[in-house]
């Protein structure tokens, strides 16, 4: 009896163990396929027969799909599919953003190698984060005020419609003066002089100097997502449209509100278009974005720790290239990687690498192409790795090194390249 039960117990044993193998085996996995354009419908057909599920077909990108299937199904999905014009089928790897924590932590290692003699001189943190300098060091004011220095080295100016009011001009003129002489050393009492003398100046000489703070320009913030409650952001997010692709399909946010559960997606939105005179911070801390009235769309492609699959930023940038946004930002990347391999089709972070020609079947190429040929300019981080991007050095970086994306590197308070950042012939 006692043999009985034992042996009833081993079946029962054997019977789990098949089921939780068979289970661990029939798990899916996301992957990412480069197909022959003109067989795509074909290769759908060809997963769902299989039991996969195709996540997403990119419609924007001939090329390209996104599916669920087990293993198995890969082995005969590259069996089956290599007639049908299955070129690649790449995992789903991720890749990172770098927050502002991370940065600090760099710094501090920065500071730990120039005690010990090691690297690069240390440049205390206070003066790079700490310091409200980064608005007027990349002359936003240039941006937003087009025409003030200009203005200053014409007067008298005649109104176009008349005589010149030139009390008015006069006024105007020594306020702009004196925002000019102040726009290096307080930022504060450069805007304070610059929006007293400017509508001065504007009532006498009409249509002489255009304001630009961003109307009309849609930006995609693809990245964490975007806390769009935050009171420096709440007016210029558009929540109808931001969209979380975190699955590999773009779908609204819950309740249709934008959300960010990193931070990071929020801190890139905000130095983009942090709203203007809002009154939610005091007025010596009030931040101003470079486009105050610039719309923002939350693209959630990275995860609440920073990781980001590239199946979510293919359909993140597809996503783009659909809504009419004139500028999206990707402050996304790998790090230093071979330069040749980047423009291997079958390498799964793959794309046209700048100043070579093109090769069919690069993963990432697709979708940046998309937005391109929507009117798109796409804004890359150059990369925080120290290294030289391009020919010369034989590396490069997803996505700074990337045909028809504008990869843009860092630079210090005394306007030098910061002793981290990537360049060379790949940074724009």
């Amino acid at each position: 009896m006692r043999a009985a039960k034992c042996v009833i117990g081993l079946l029962a044993i054997a019977v789990i163990v098949s089921a939780l193998g068979w289970t661990v085996a029939a798990s899916s996995e996301r992957k990412i396929v480069v197909v022959t354009p003109e067989n795509k419908d074909e290769i759908m057909q060809l997963v769902q027969q299989l039991g996969g599920q195709v996540i997403n077909e990119l419609k924007e990108v001939e090329s390209l799909l996104i599916i669920d299937v087990t293993p198995e199904m890969v082995t005969k999905l590259k069996e089956m599919g290599k007639e049908e014009g299955i070129q690649a089928v790449h995992d789903d790897v991720e890749l990172k953003i770098i927050p502002p924590r991370e940065l600090i932590s760099e710094w501090e290692q920065g500071r730990r190698k120039e005690v010990k003699g090691e690297g690069a001189p240390f440049v205390p943190l206070e003066q790079t984060v700490g310091d409200d300098w980064g608005f007027d060091r990349i002359d936003a004011e240039e941006v937003i005020f087009p025409g003030i220095h200009q203005f200053i080295g014409q007067v008298p100016m005649e109104r176009r419609d008349g005589s010149p009011n030139m009390a008015l001009i006069l006024i105007g003129t020594v306020g702009l003066v004196g925002a000019v002489l102040a726009r290096r050393r307080n930022r504060g009492l450069y805007l304070l002089l610059t929006l007293i003398g400017l509508p001065l100046v504007l009532a006498s000489c009409v249509g002489v100097i255009a304001v630009n703070l961003g109307q009309g320009i849609r930006v995609a913030i693809i990245d964490t997502g975007i806390d769009s409650t935050h009171p420096d952001l709440n007016n210029n997010v558009n929540n109808a449209l931001s969209r979380n692709c975190l699955t590999g399909a773009c779908v609204a946010f819950p309740g249709g509100i934008a959300q960010d559960d990193n931070g990071h997606g929020t801190f890139v939105a905000s130095i983009v278009a942090a709203e203007l005179n809002n009154g939610s911070d005091q007025p010596a801390d009030n931040k101003i974005g470079v486009a105050p009235k610039a719309e923002v769309v939350a693209i959630k492609v990275c995860t609440s720790g920073g990781s980001c699959p590239t199946s979510a930023l293919l359909a993140g940038i597809a996503y783009a290239s659909t809504i009419g946004a004139q500028v999206a930002n990707m402050s996304i990347g790998t790090g230093l990687i071979p330069r040749a391999t980047l423009d291997d089709p079958l390498f799964s972070l793959s794309c046209d690498v700048e100043g070579t020609t093109p090769t069919p079947g690069t993963v990432f190429q697709g979708v940046i192409d998309a937005f391109l040929a929507a009117g798109g300019t796409l804004v890359v981080a150059a990369g925080n790795s120290n290294g030289n991007l391009g020919p010369a050095s034989g590396q490069g970086a997803l996505f700074a090194s990337c045909k028809n994306t504008f990869s843009v590197a860092a630079t210090d308070k005394n306007d030098q390249m910061a002793w981290f950042t990537n360049s060379g012939d790949d940074v724009d």
